[in-house]
């Protein structure tokens, strides 16, 4: 039995089910004034609590988030698999720059690979951010190609609002936010919005349409969608490579209609990888 001190937990039955998502022989979880109580299976060697931790900092943060816009259009969650810490503060002076414009209501997930060991200087920018709530969580699941199963993990702990991905070689474009406070207020029946993004490679600029959405055609960054849209769905680990345009046409070819599609450029490819000292 695994306890963890801190608040009442009342929605013990969502945390049951992300630890069965992440593949923890759960029992059964209880909670009460002294705590929380997960029961593991005899068998079970794997250590839940970072996971625990996660999800209770996150619903803390939920609970705790600004009253602002997010009554209108929802929040935005930002996920960030995180193997090149040295960027976050770079990464994070972006958003709080483009932030400026508008009073969305951000979230950002960090999810690092355990033991999830963070710099004091990371430490200091999930604890002093006002702007910005950032959720740091660690996956226990080891290395993965792309990040997928800790973007999968990110996805999980988007409880309401819209998603969007941000690789931790990027930056947010300084009209981002502003473009979708504008975009969701005035399109309230739309669940997922592409845009084009600049690229410095061989493929060029890339823009989104309802016959790009495919593997090789479209990128992460193009996309912010709303978890009611996304549902179950998820990365699929054996399409490592291409696992965004999978993951996006699934998306399109279930609802076409609740897309809307713009030739706005919105995102940047890998902007760190070509900048590094920007």
């Amino acid at each position: 039995m695994i306890v963890v001190r801190g608040p009442k937990v009342i929605n013990t039955s969502s945390l049951l089910g992300e630890l069965k998502k992440q593949s923890f022989a759960v029992r059964n979880i209880r909670s009460d004034e002294q705590g929380l109580y997960v029961y593991l299976h005899p068998d079970e060697v794997k250590d839940p609590e970072p996971l625990i931790e996660s999800w209770l900092s996150m619903q803390s943060k939920n609970d705790l988030a600004p009253q602002r816009t997010r009554k209108l259009i929802g929040p935005i969650s930002i996920v960030t698999a995180v193997s090149r810490e040295k960027n976050l503060p770079r990464i994070f002076r972006s958003m709080e720059d483009a932030l400026h414009t508008t009073e969305l209501d951000v979230r950002w997930i960090l999810v690092f690979d355990a033991p999830g060991v963070t710099t004091e200087q990371t430490n200091q920018l999930i604890k002093n951010s006002n702007l910005i709530s950032i959720v740091k969580v660690v996956d226990s699941g080891g290395p993965m190609r792309f990040g997928i199963r800790q973007k999968n993990l990110g996805i999980d702990l988007v409880a309401e609002g819209f998603y969007h991905c941000l690789d931790d070689d990027n930056i947010v474009h300084p009209d981002f936010f502003r473009e979708m406070y504008r975009l969701i207020s005035e399109n309230p029946s739309k669940l997922a919005f592409g845009f084009g993004q600049i690229r410095w490679d061989f493929v060029g600029d890339l823009k989104p349409y309802p016959w790009t959405i495919h593997p090789g055609m479209v990128d992460n960054t193009m996309f912010v969608v709303h978890k009611d849209l996304i549902g179950d769905d998820r990365y699929e680990p054996s399409q490592a490579g291409s696992e965004d345009g999978f993951f996006f046409k699934k998306l399109h070819e279930k609802k076409p209609e609740a897309f809307l599609l713009t030739e706005t450029f919105l995102a940047y490819y890998n902007y760190l990888s070509h900048y590094p000292n920007a």
